[in-house]
């Protein structure tokens, strides 16, 4: 199984789920707050203003 992207209802962001029983994502994780150079350009960007 692959993680799943989904909306916090709560607080509106969105996070990153792991199936359980899933071992962690090898390191360093891109989507990991500070590794924002390992993902890649940003494509599409909707922010609160």
């Amino acid at each position: 199984m692959m993680e799943e992207l989904r909306k916090d209802p709560t607080r509106g962001d969105w996070v990153l789920i792991r199936p359980k029983g899933e071992p962690p994502a090898p390191a360093p994780c891109p989507y990991c707050p500070g590794a924002e150079h390992l993902s890649g350009p940003e494509i599409a960007a909707y922010r609160k203003e």
